[in-house]
């Protein structure tokens, strides 16, 4: 019998499609899921739409996928999409959750055998920082801390993932632009311990000081797992139920 608190160790998936981050939580079966999304509303959308974009995958399969995720987050009645396009957004909606809790977050509502449990999900935590003076160790645990918390005190279960192909490395038609490194590499890429480190060596970015990679971090306060693996049959099953969706 799996134990109340088994069931809501916080969980770090390693970088997969955005639309896949979405069937995940769909298959989840929670009875509410708070998605919090860490880019603006129009980055969110451009990133599901090329999310499915990917050479060798079956285009009806990643249709079905793509148009059952626009329903799902369009007509569910339990799940709440929050954006938060800095730092300082996430860590604010976190604390604000924390000291509101949830409604639904009773123990009675989810332990029935075969029931899920309230979600926390948090997409693109890691890339958030980027680009900013907490692109660290630091940085990162200080966020995750407050999102653990948050998690907690709300007694949901909280979920973690970065896009592998930020919007901001995509062109117009979702072909992917030069980065600095092999996109499955993301959660081994070496950061700086503390907060306001400085990069040196000029275009060879190493960080000066000590470093350390972004999955160990990670791996400090969420259990590392990996997605299920979805068949083609999925998406046929879902074409049916997100027929007519639409992105706006």
């Amino acid at each position: 019998m799996v134990s109340h608190e088994s069931r809501h160790v916080p969980e770090a998936f390693p970088p997969k499609r955005l639309v896949d981050f979405i069937e995940y939580i769909f298959q989840q079966n929670a009875p509410q899921t708070t998605l919090i999304v860490c880019s603006s509303r129009e980055a969110f959308l451009k990133d599901l739409r090329v999310s499915t974009n990917n050479p060798g995958t079956n285009t009806s399969f990643a249709q079905a996928l793509l148009a059952r995720a626009i329903h799902f987050l369009v007509t569910s009645r339990t799940v709440t999409v929050a954006f938060t396009p800095s730092i300082s957004h996430l860590r604010a909606y976190l604390a604000s959750h924390r000291r509101i809790g949830h409604p639904v977050s009773n123990v009675t509502d989810f332990q029935k055998p075969g029931s899920g449990v309230p979600l926390m999900a948090i997409f693109c935590l890691i890339e958030l920082h980027r680009s900013t003076s907490e692109f660290s160790a630091q940085g990162f645990s200080r966020t995750l801390a407050a999102a653990v918390e948050a998690a907690s005190a709300a007694r949901m279960k909280l979920i973690i993932a970065d896009d592998p192909i930020p919007s901001s490395e995509l062109n117009d038609e979702g072909m992917d632009m030069p980065t600095d490194g092999p996109l499955e590499d993301r959660w081994n890429e070496q950061v700086p311990v503390l907060n306001g480190s400085v990069r040196v060596a000029g275009d060879n970015r190493i960080w000066a000081g000590k470093t350390v990679k972004v999955g160990r971090i990670l791996a400090k306060w969420c259990k590392i797992c990996k997605y299920p693996r979805l068949s083609s049959n999925d998406g046929e099953d879902a074409s049916s139920q997100a027929e007519g969706s639409k992105i706006s």
